[in-house]
C-alpha cells in the first residue's frame, strides 16, 4: 500500500494545471478486502482524499509554489515563496515598464455588466493570470485563465432589482462575457466563414500552412527552380506588443465593409465597444493584485487568435506590395502573374507564409530573400511589433542546415522532414496523472494523430500546365526523394515510440497499461496512425516504420514484452 500510494502521489505532486486525479482509479488500486465493500470503499476514500488534498496539498502551498514546465515530459517546476515572489515582481515590472499593464489596485475587482443584446444585467468577475515556464527553463510568458470564476463571489447573492421582479445575478467569467449572444466571439466566428478574405493570408491551420508549402514547391519545380533561400523569423512576444488603437482602426474598417454583406447587420457600436472593453477594461489577476492591459491582447481568450490574425493579415496586405512575391493560399497563388507567364527566363520566385507570429519566407534569390526579412522587419516596426533575432533561423550561410517551422524541417530544396530527436529524460516527478481509459483515450485520439507528419510523405509533383522539359534529372530526383522519405518513416517511427513510452512512463497506472489486452488495442492504433501517414499501399515504408518503433522501444524490452509482440504480430499479418 505505501509503494503505491508513493507511486500516485509523485504524480499528484507532478500534475499540470487542468489535470486531475481521480480517486476511484487508486482506490482500484490497492487490494481492498472483499468483504464489506462499500466500508472499505468510504475507509480508502476518505484516507486517500484526506491525504493527497489536506496534508500534501497544505505543505506544498506552505513551502512551494509552482508553475507549468513546457518540456517534452509534461512537468512542473516547484519554486520557493521567496524565489517566485521575486521571479513575478521581475515580470511584473518588466511588464509595467514597457507600457503592456498597468496597476489597477484601487478598483472593485468585480463590475456589474448590462448586456443590451441579452437584457439582462451580470456580475463579471476578475480573471487570473498565471506565468508558464517556457521550454528553455529561464523565461516565462504570461497565460490568462479566461474561464475563471472566483469562489467567494459566486457564493454572493446579488439581487438585481427592477421596479417588477428581484432576482439573483448570474455571474461572467471573461470568456462567457465574450461569447454572449451576437457579441465579439459570434461576430469574428462569422466574418472567419463567410468573409475569409479578411483574414487573408493568414495561414489558420498547420494543414493550411504545409498545403501552401507544397503548392509553390509544385509551381516553383513545375518552373525549373530546384534550390532556395529559407528564413524563418519570429514575433517577438507578438500577443503583448499588438497597439489597441491601430487595432480598433482595423476592426472598425472590418465592421464598415462586412456590414453592407451581413445579415441581420451587426451592431457596429456595440462590438467596438466591447473590444474597447476586452482591451483596455478587463482585468487580470497576478498574484493577488489586480491590472489591466494597455498595450496587447492577454493571452488564454477565445477571441486572442482572431485578432492577432486580422491584425497580422492587415499587415501583410501591406507586404504583398512587394513584387513578385506570393503571399496568398494555393487557390490564389495560381491566379498570381509568376505562373500565368509564359517567359521561362525567369530567375527569381519568392513566397511569405505566415502562421500565427512564424514566417517562413522563401526565395530562389540570395539577395531578394535579405529584402523580405528587412521588409518584413520594417512592416512589423510600423504596426508596433519586431523580429525575435534570437529566434530568426536561415539558411544563408549554410544551404544544408535545415529550417524547423511548425513542429518540421523544412530543407534548402523544400523537402519536408521530421526533425530529429534524442529519447526522452524523464525526472522525477514529470507526466500527467492520468487513468487508464484517459490515457488510452488521450493516445489514440490526438498524440499519436499529428495532422502535418503527412505532409513528410508527399511526393513532389509537377504542374504539367507549364511546356518545358522539367524532368531531365528526374532518376536524381526520384533517389533523393526516396531517401527523404526513408529518413522520414524511421523518424517516424522514433517519434511514436517516444510519444507511447512517455505516456505509460509517466501514468500512475502503469501496469495495467501494459497488460495483454491493452496493448493490443494500443497496438492497433498505432499501427492505424502509420497507415494514415506513411500510407496503406507503401509497405516498405510501412515496415521501416515498424522496425524503427521497435527499436527504439528494445531497451525496455522487458516491461513493454506485450506490446512489442502484438506490433509484431500485427506487422506479420500486414505482410500477408
Amino acid at each position: 500500500m505505501h509503494l503505491l500510494f508513493s507511486t500516485h502521489l509523485k504524480h499528484f505532486i507532478s500534475m499540470q494545471y487542468g489535470c486531475g486525479i481521480e480517486l476511484a482509479s487508486i482506490y482500484h488500486s490497492f487490494k481492498v478486502p472483499d468483504d464489506r465493500p462499500l466500508i472499505w470503499r468510504v475507509y480508502f476514500y476518505s484516507l486517500v482524499y484526506t491525504l493527497l488534498n489536506g496534508v500534501i496539498v497544505f505543505l506544498l502551498k506552505k513551502y512551494f509554489r509552482w508553475c507549468e514546465f513546457n518540456t517534452v515530459v509534461p512537468t512542473v517546476a516547484y519554486f520557493t515563496h521567496k524565489s517566485w515572489k521575486r521571479i513575478t515582481n521581475g515580470f511584473v515590472k518588466n511588464l509595467i515598464q514597457n507600457n503592456v499593464i498597468q496597476n489597477r489596485r484601487n478598483l472593485s475587482p468585480s463590475t456589474i455588466y448590462s448586456n443590451e443584446n441579452t437584457g439582462k444585467t451580470y456580475l463579471l468577475t476578475y480573471s487570473i493570470g498565471r506565468l508558464s515556464m517556457k521550454p528553455s527553463g529561464k523565461l516565462f510568458r504570461l497565460v490568462v485563465n479566461a474561464n475563471y470564476q472566483s469562489v467567494s463571489m459566486c457564493r454572493t447573492n446579488i439581487v438585481e432589482t427592477n421596479s417588477i421582479t428581484q432576482h439573483p445575478m448570474h455571474h461572467l467569467s471573461f470568456n462567457q462575457r465574450l461569447r454572449l449572444k451576437d457579441g465579439l466571439y459570434d461576430f469574428v466566428n462569422k466574418v472567419r466563414v463567410e468573409f475569409p478574405g479578411v483574414y487573408v493570408p493568414s495561414l489558420l491551420s498547420t494543414n493550411s500552412a504545409f498545403n501552401t508549402l507544397l503548392s509553390f514547391r509544385s509551381l516553383a519545380y513545375s518552373i525549373g527552380f530546384r534550390r532556395f533561400w529559407i528564413a524563418k523569423l519570429d514575433i517577438l512576444d507578438c500577443f503583448n506588443q499588438i497597439m489597441h488603437s491601430k487595432l480598433l482602426q482595423i476592426f472598425s474598417n472590418i465592421l464598415n465593409e462586412v456590414s453592407y454583406y451581413m445579415y441581420p447587420a451587426p451592431n457596429a457600436f456595440f462590438l467596438v465597444r466591447e473590444l474597447e472593453w476586452f482591451l483596455r477594461e478587463s482585468i487580470i489577476s497576478i498574484d493577488g493584485e489586480l491590472y489591466s492591459f494597455t498595450k496587447g491582447i492577454p493571452q488564454g481568450s477565445c477571441i486572442s487568435s482572431d485578432l492577432a490574425n486580422i491584425y497580422l493579415a492587415h499587415l501583410d496586405r501591406e507586404s504583398y506590395k512587394v513584387p513578385n512575391t506570393i503571399l496568398w493560399s494555393p487557390h490564389k497563388s495560381l491566379q498570381n502573374s509568376i505562373f500565368k507567364t509564359t517567359n521561362y527566363q525567369l530567375t527569381k520566385c519568392s513566397t511569405i507564409l505566415r502562421y500565427l507570429d512564424d514566417y517562413l519566407c522563401i526565395s530562389t534569390s540570395r539577395i531578394e530573400l535579405q529584402y523580405l526579412m528587412k521588409r518584413i522587419n520594417f512592416m512589423l516596426n510600423s504596426y508596433g511589433l519586431c523580429l525575435n533575432e534570437r529566434k530568426t533561423q536561415t539558411n544563408l550561410n549554410d544551404s544544408k542546415v535545415p529550417i524547423k517551422w511548425l513542429g518540421l524541417e523544412v530543407h534548402s530544396s523544400l523537402a519536408i522532414t521530421i526533425p530529429k530527436s534524442n529519447p526522452p529524460i524523464f525526472c522525477r516527478f514529470s507526466g500527467q496523472c492520468l487513468s487508464v481509459s484517459h490515457c488510452m483515450r488521450r493516445l489514440c485520439k490526438f498524440r499519436l494523430h499529428c495532422s502535418t507528419w503527412r505532409f513528410t510523405f508527399h511526393k513532389i509533383s509537377f504542374n504539367t500546365g507549364v511546356k518545358r522539359n522539367i524532368f531531365d534529372l528526374k532518376n536524381i530526383t526520384s533517389r533523393k526523394t526516396d531517401c527523404i522519405l526513408k529518413t522520414n518513416a524511421f523518424r517516424l517511427g522514433y517519434k511514436l515510440a517516444d510519444i507511447v513510452w512517455m505516456s505509460i512512463k509517466t501514468s500512475p497506472e502503469k501496469d495495467k497499461l501494459l497488460q495483454a489486452s491493452i496493448s493490443r488495442r494500443l497496438a492497433k492504433a498505432i499501427f492505424k496512425c502509420i497507415s494514415i501517414n506513411v500510407g496503406f499501399s507503401r509497405f516498405r515504408l510501412y515496415r521501416l516504420t515498424i522496425n524503427a518503433f521497435i527499436k527504439r522501444l528494445l531497451p525496455h524490452n522487458g516491461e513493454l514484452k506485450w506490446l512489442l509482440f502484438w506490433i509484431q504480430q500485427l506487422s506479420s499479418l500486414k505482410k500477408i
